[in-house]
């Protein structure tokens, strides 16, 4: 090989290790590139990651107020003005235990006013109210008179602590105790639901007052066709029907005449001291009324007059077709729940929305009784 041909080799060479040098170089230089990119991407990913996980402690902080709000209804919240109110339910339950918060009512009240429709414990509170304050003779219907309730104050001069009374006119007596009530006066209102009420009042009609001839009671029984002795007392449907529709005594006089639009609002416009109970829990409050207002009878049986347990008499119906024979009490099985609505016997209800909403609350309490006050009503 010549000399000339020996350096062109040389340089081919050495051109070719100078190129590898440079591949090896870019090489490592875009290894280099791809490393610096991972750990910068590694670092925004940890950035990434980082916030992510402290958003979702201040999400969890968040849920976890939540959650306590929603394991205690009753947390308080601040009101307009800076007054403390209580978010859930405003209707307290009351508890008719010796020392318990009903026994609190009564015992702060001067006078205490016991009101509740027809067939709702009414004759058993009456006659308590009586012996418990030792004024048999007065007359405990007279609140429902205007005239009746001025002549009281000249009765005597120490007035009852207890007085009880049906109300009979309709809701102008209970609006009246709302409007008037002092703070030292207590207003218990006894309830009882009207289809329930309204069956007892048709038996007590039928079995008291009709079989029985009460002539000044319900009028003329002739229509009846009366068939009687000692245990049984028979009638004919159609008169039985048109009584129920007339609302005679008993029948009559129920919630839907008191508890109207007008009784609630005059509750929550005036706020008196009121309680509403179920008239299952009579001897419960009768015991409390005891305590305070005359202990010596805290040792007897609470009363209980003219319950259903007393009627001896049974009563059927004839029915007008066919002429069959049945028990007045599968009769009203049957019919019951028709009878409002057939009748019409709730056309001058107002406001029956509340008196639902109010029962529920009521029958959500263990001893079925609340404290009404102007917020709850207006929940209602």
């Amino acid at each position: 090989m010549t000399r000339g041909a020996k350096g062109v080799v040389l340089l081919v060479c050495l051109a070719c290790a100078f190129m590898f040098g440079m591949f090896n170089q870019l090489t490592a230089v875009q290894q280099q590139l791809e490393n610096n990119k991972l750990t910068s991407t590694r670092a925004q990913d940890k950035e990434t990651i980082s916030r992510i996980n402290k958003q979702l402690t201040e999400m969890d902080i968040k849920v976890t107020d939540l959650s306590n709000q929603i394991e205690d209804p009753t947390s308080e919240i601040e009101a307009k003005g800076g007054k403390k109110v209580v978010e859930a339910n405003d209707q307290k339950c009351l508890n008719l235990d010796f020392d318990g918060n009903m026994d609190a009512m009564i015992a702060s009240a001067r006078h205490i006013f016991i009101t509740m429709p027809a067939k709702a414990a009414g004759t058993s509170l009456t006659e308590f109210t009586k012996k418990c304050t030792k004024s048999p003779i007065m007359n405990y219907q007279f609140i429902n008179s205007l005239e009746e309730s001025e002549k009281f104050l000249s009765g005597t001069l120490h007035l009852p602590s207890i007085i009880t009374s049906h109300l009979t006119v309709g809701d102008l007596p209970l609006v009246d105790l709302a409007q008037h009530s002092t703070r030292n006066t207590m207003i218990v209102h006894i309830h009882r639901d009207e289809t329930d009420r309204l069956l007892s009042g048709i038996r007590m009609a039928f079995t008291e007052w009709v079989c029985n001839r009460k002539v000044y009671k319900v009028g003329s029984t002739k229509d009846f066709h009366i068939n009687r002795n000692e245990t049984h007392c028979l009638l004919d449907e159609g008169p039985a029907i048109n009584m129920i529709k007339r609302r005679v005594m008993e029948i009559g006089m129920g919630s839907p005449e008191i508890l109207t639009c007008k009784a609630y609002k005059a509750i929550e416009e005036n706020e008196p001291n009121i309680a509403f109970l179920h008239y299952k829990q009579v001897n419960k409050l009768q015991r409390l009324l005891a305590q305070h207002h005359c202990p010596e009878l805290l040792d007897e049986p609470p009363l209980e007059t003219n319950v259903a347990k007393d009627k001896r008499v049974t009563v059927y119906l004839r029915l007008q077709k066919g002429g069959n024979v049945v028990k007045l009490d599968d009769w009203l099985h049957e019919k019951g729940d028709l009878l409002e609505w057939s009748l019409k016997l709730r056309k001058n209800a107002t406001c029956q929305v509340k008196t639902k909403h109010m029962e529920d609350d009521l029958f959500a309490c263990k001893d079925e009784t609340i404290k009404v006050t102007s917020e709850g009503v207006g929940r209602w």
